[in-house]
């Protein structure tokens, strides 16, 4: 399903989307019930669901997971808190999971 996605909002067809198509994307039907474990995940980490969770929310969610948070965690954490308000928003987090797993360029 992802490849057939790709295929439609890519024009390029260079297996990447922009930002511009990742929004595109997302307003297809079906799309958005596709990114439910991100969701499920960033929502977990989310305590009053409002769409942002606090740095230290995140962290001790990848904690309760058994994640082992080490600097470089730390780190890209922070770089999703791209207002410098001590939060990362669910956009940025789904943002930053496509870009690192190659999705969006």
């Amino acid at each position: 399903k992802v490849d057939e996605l790709l295929k439609a909002v890519n024009p390029e067809g260079d297996g990447y989307i922009t930002i511009d198509e990742f929004y595109s994307a997302m307003k297809r039907p079906g799309v958005e019930e596709g990114t439910s474990r991100l969701r499920d995940i960033f929502f977990k980490f989310d305590d009053n669901k409002d769409g942002r969770a606090t740095k230290e929310q995140i962290l001790q969610g990848f904690e309760d997971m058994g994640i082992e948070v080490d600097d470089e965690i730390k780190e890209k954490i922070n770089k999703l808190d791209t207002n410098n308000d001590g939060k990362v928003a669910y956009q940025d987090f789904v943002q930053n999971q496509l870009l690192t797993k190659g999705v969006l360029k």
